[in-house]
């Protein structure tokens, strides 16, 4: 049943969503948005109305012609006889039994309309408490009128007249029988309907009110002129309404309303001149004769569309990073999400397209093909060679800085288009074979295209089965030992500390003992690049990493990220990981890595695998965003450039925003409206934060005199979005406007005399997320004074790196050098020794592969590195000019590569990292 329902339901309902959305946001309000729904489905499926009441007729026709004979041949015979003499007496006149089907065709094609309205509609939370008219509330029954307590709905009753009067119309002159059916079938509807929103009520009535019209329409000679003045009265009316009595302060909303009412005049001023005058436009197509080849055209069309919007496109993108399209705790093959995707791509392109096609006149069906033709090469040339580089995107398909076509992009686009249909309409035109031998080789390589990009997803998968982690972690802190901690805040900038705790002075108090370092650099400015340093020291810069050629970029990975526990573990001490980032080469990070007798005594663990009850909640929610967002990410891909900001829709997809209930969780993913103000949370976010959150839970404090040591890396300053102020935690709807107007200030300090720009969404939301990782750390700071190991423990705040201007441009371009950001390498660093006191600030130069030697400093004499034999020293390492790689590669170079794909390099050569004067061009190496 699933696989019907995505195959026959969801894309109409999908349909309905986008529909309504658009709607929504251009009239601002729910109910009119459910009149331009109901206007739009039936107006589209009207020709599919009409072909199938004119097929019922025909067979009603038909079957009134034949009963005589056949009320005579059953009084006359009976037994194996009777049915023998009937079907003769069918074939003869080529009647079936299973014509009868064709007695209730409009009737069957409305089931899957009113299953796909009635979904979306009854769970759609944009209506919950939203009031329309006399209906208090589109989200519930309407209970107009109460009476003795008891309320009566009022719109099911006058949904039900209306279908009554309609099927009266509609069944004149046809037997009693079918008139009994209509009318059953509308008290039907009425006690099945009864109790439900009375915003799917409203658009019912509205679809059972059209629908009476259309049969009024069907009496009147003219019927097209009937239709046209009404369509004209309902724009006039639109229009003097939108610029009388609705009230809006967005006057986009009024230009576009007025500018819709217009619109619907015109067919009535084209069909009274052409009445008047009998004109005809010019250029009028001649539309050629329908056969066979449009049939097939059609349908090759419609098998390479769906192969491309339902499994090409979205393999690809799972290809890329297939781990961060799996939940360890919740494993399922992404593959499957493919599937749904080609299963809404068939059903939009194959099977309601062909709905459409089959129950269409020949003329129809030839412009169909064409449409469904042009549509092919438009949606190629638009998916290869326009907008592909947007920069990162999340596994939501919302991209990290939003993007932005100019006006010449897009009309160069719309021309490509135009001139690519053309072209192959043409070639269809004077050569019909070769454009269905050329549909054919399309579609023979977009399916071995997918199987290339399948087998290393499901390889992925696989290796996956053999990482699941049902152990709950934990790892242990000494009270009378030696504690050593390196807390890793992937992509934490060392700019942002300062503000914070200014902003936030209790900080001061949590993290009393730190010095903080913010002339601190990376060498890379991604966790590919630059956690091999971090974790491993300067044996692992990526300089380094390139010059040993003897192993693999995933065997150097896993060996920086093994020097300190091994180092520690030889010492004695208890060491325990946490979410090794990039271990294997994989996201997250494959703990496997950690097995074998190099690795005994060592524990590794998936920090997300915490049950954190806020996490369960949101499973089934992403589960229901990439069922849904896959194909809908293809659809933006091959749209024209013109309309892909709508169909992008800032992320959503023109998904209904939805209501917000406490009780059922938050929604997501986020959407920004400005700087201050957000809807929804992100999943990865939340995850983060809650583990942060959660770390006093798997703290467990030893009493005896053994030492320990244990590092992890946490995403909270990574995935981050917007949160509500002054204690910055996740709210569904994010409001911050009064008190960053009365917080301005903070961000008036330049840094080294370059000023922060904080004027966008994007920025807003990584401070927030920097200033919830601290207020995170802090409290499980009180919590390890409160358990008696705050003294006995040296914590290492650090980063991998700092924020890339890909992800959010914190300065504006003032530290931008080409596609260089410098304030990419200047990640936080924070150490807390052994009985420190004090928050202290050190401008000392510092790297963050000074960790390794700041993390064994004092407690192991003589620290080599194990696996290379090289000390670990400060002596000489500051020495200049460092090596740096500026590199946005994830694929290039794999695990099984021996060196980073060439990219750009730059030498540092100073004192001060965010100091463009320090910086050098190096080339690409």
């Amino acid at each position: 049943m699933s696989f019907l329902y995505t195959l026959l339901i969801y894309p109409l309902e999908l349909f309905f969503e986008v529909v309504f959305s658009i709607s929504n946001r251009i009239v601002g309000h729910p109910g009119f948005a459910i009149i331009i729904l109901s206007l739009a489905v039936n107006f589209l499926v009207l020709p599919l109305y009409f072909h199938a009441d004119k097929l019922q007729k025909e067979q009603n026709e038909k079957k009134r012609a034949l009963q005589p004979w056949i009320r005579r041949i059953r009084k006359t015979f009976s037994g194996d006889e009777r049915v023998m003499i009937l079907q003769a007496y069918y074939r003869e006149n080529d009647y079936k039994p299973s014509d009868i089907f064709k007695e209730s065709f409009s009737l069957l094609l409305q089931i899957p309309f009113f299953i796909a309205a009635y979904r979306f509609l009854s769970n759609l939370g944009a209506i919950k408490g939203v009031s329309f008219g006399p209906i208090e509330n589109l989200g519930a029954p309407d209970r107009m009128f109460v009476i003795a307590g008891f309320g009566i709905n009022i719109l099911p009753i006058v949904m039900t007249l209306i279908n009554i009067v309609s099927g009266y119309i509609y069944t004149k002159g046809l037997p009693l029988k079918t008139r009994i059916q209509l009318y059953a079938i509308a008290v039907f509807f009425l006690i099945f309907l009864y109790n439900s929103p009375s915003g799917l009520v409203f658009y019912w009535t509205l679809n059972n009110l059209f629908s009476m019209v259309k049969n009024i329409f069907y009496r009147f000679k003219k019927p097209g002129l009937v239709f046209s003045v009404l369509l004209a009265v309902t724009g006039a009316a639109v229009a003097v309404y939108t610029n009388t009595g609705y009230d809006t302060p967005f006057v986009s909303r009024k230009i576009r309303l007025t500018a819709m009412g217009i619109v619907m005049v015109i067919p009535l001023i084209v069909t009274l001149i052409r009445h008047r005058f009998g004109f005809h436009f010019p250029g009028r197509l001649k539309i050629p004769s329908y056969n066979r080849k449009d049939r097939d055209i059609f349908t090759a069309c419609g098998i390479l569309l769906s192969i491309l919007t339902g499994a090409l496109i979205p393999s690809s993108v799972v290809k890329t990073s297939p781990d961060e399209f799996m939940d360890l705790m919740n494993l399922k093959n992404p593959l499957i999400y493919v599937l749904n995707s080609t299963l809404i791509a068939a059903g939009f392109f194959l099977v309601w397209g062909g709905v459409f096609f089959f129950l269409s006149g020949e003329k129809a069906r030839v412009v169909l093909s064409r449409i469904w033709l042009a549509l092919c090469p438009a949606g190629i040339v638009s998916y290869l060679f326009f907008g592909t580089d947007l920069g990162d995107i999340s596994v939501n398909f919302v991209y990290i800085i939003p993007f932005e076509f100019t006006a010449s992009q897009k009309i160069v686009n719309l021309l490509v288009v135009l001139l690519s249909a053309s072209a192959v309409l043409l070639l269809y035109r004077f050569l019909p074979g070769a454009a269905e031998g050329g549909l054919i080789a399309l579609i023979l390589v977009s399916v071995v295209m997918c199987v290339t990009y399948f087998i290393p997803v499901n390889r992925a998968y696989k290796d996956n089965l053999s990482r699941l982690q049902n152990e709950y972690p934990s790892f242990i802190l000494s009270a009378e030992g030696r504690n050593v901690m390196v807390l890793m805040l992937d992509r934490a900038p060392s700019y942002l500390v300062p503000i914070i705790f200014e902003e936030l002075p209790y900080l001061y108090e949590q993290f009393d003992g730190f010095t903080f370092y913010p002339n601190t650099i990376s060498f890379g400015n991604r966790t590919k690049f630059a956690a091999p340093a971090l974790f491993g020291g300067y044996d692992y810069t990526p300089a380094a990493i390139n010059a040993d050629s003897g192993k693999t970029l995933a065997q150097k990975q896993n060996e920086a990220l093994s020097v300190m526990p091994v180092m520690f573990r030889d010492e004695g001490y208890s060491v325990t990981l946490l979410d090794p980032p990039f271990a294997g080469y994989k996201t997250p990070g494959d703990i496997g890595v950690f097995t074998g007798p190099l690795y005994e005594g060592i524990k590794a663990y998936h920090a997300k695998t915490v049950m954190v009850d806020s996490y369960y909640k949101f499973e089934e929610i992403q589960d229901g965003i990439w069922r849904r967002n896959f194909f809908c990410y293809s659809i933006f891909k091959i749209s024209p450039l013109y309309i892909q900001a709508t169909v992008y829709d800032e992320g959503r997809y023109n998904q209904p925003q939805e209501t917000f209930n406490p009780e059922e969780g938050f929604t997501m993913p986020q959407t920004g409206f400005d700087r201050s103000s957000s809807w929804g949370v992100e999943t990865g976010f939340m995850s983060s934060y809650e583990f942060l959150n959660s770390l006093p839970e798997i703290t467990v404090v030893s009493g005896d005199s053994g030492n320990t040591f244990m590092y992890l890396d946490n995403d909270t300053a990574h995935d981050v979005m917007l949160l509500q102020t002054p204690d910055y935690i996740p709210y569904q709807y994010v409001d911050n406007h009064a008190y960053d107007e009365a917080h301005e200030a903070r961000f008036d300090d330049p840094v080294n005399g370059y000023y922060l720009d904080m004027s966008t969404y994007n920025n807003m939301k990584h401070y927030s997320g920097n200033a919830a990782a601290y207020i995170g750390l802090g409290r499980y700071f009180d919590y390890l004074r409160e358990m008696g190991v705050w003294d006995n423990t040296r914590i290492i705040i650090v980063a991998d790196h700092g924020i890339a201007n890909t992800e959010a441009n914190m300065f504006g371009g003032q530290l931008d050098m080409g596609s260089m950001c410098i304030d990419a390498y200047n990640p936080v660093l924070m150490v807390k020794d052994f009985g420190d006191s004090g928050f202290k600030t050190d401008y000392s130069f510092m790297t963050n592969a000074d960790v390794p030697y700041l993390a064994v400093r004092g407690l192991i004499d003589d620290p080599v590195n194990p696996f290379t034999g090289t000390p670990i020293t400060p002596e000489g390492v500051h020495d200049m000019p460092l090596e740096i790689i500026d590199s946005n590669d994830w694929m290039k170079a794999g695990g099984d590569d021996y060196k980073f794909a060439e990219d750009d390099w730059y030498l540092f050569n100073g004192d001060t990292v965010i100091d463009p004067d320090s910086w050098e061009y190096d080339g690409v190496r």
